[in-house]
């Protein structure tokens, strides 16, 4: 996809396709695209498509539906923030799976405390001002 037909696309998206109303840098690009029959094409699939919005008749929502939206909300919010998430995540997964990924990650991270970089052993020396170069 050329880039100008990417800029014109965005800047449907962002400003709708009256071009009239888009801001003075943006409009006048849009109006020098308007001149390449692709581009001025796309300008009109998408006036046609705010038509077919602007038409459509949606349905209100009934008052108690709202009440229970916002309801709920009011709910959520006030669970407390480090506690709530152990039962979300109890009502995810099961506990017996939840304590095998407690012991895998304890053993991993067991495992990574006794492993020797490279598999092998290393020594550690130790010295002091004091010992006269006495290794330990």
């Amino acid at each position: 996809m050329p880039n100008r037909e990417i800029r014109l696309r965005e800047l449907l998206a962002y400003y709708g396709s009256d071009i009239a109303n888009w801001p003075e840098t943006a409009r006048t690009w849009g109006l020098k695209a308007l001149e390449q029959p692709e581009l001025a094409a796309l300008v009109r699939e998408e006036q046609r498509f705010e038509q077919l919005l602007l038409k459509r008749r949606v349905p209100a929502a009934s008052p108690t539906f709202a009440e229970r939206i916002i309801a709920a909300s009011q709910i959520r919010s006030q669970a407390p923030g480090f506690a709530g998430w152990i039962p979300e995540l109890l009502a995810i997964v099961r506990p017996s799976a939840l304590a095998a990924m407690l012991v895998l990650g304890f053993t991993i991270g067991f495992g990574m405390l006794t492993s020797s970089p490279h598999g092998r052993d290393t020594t550690f020396v130790q010295s002091t001002s004091d010992d006269e170069g006495a290794i330990l």
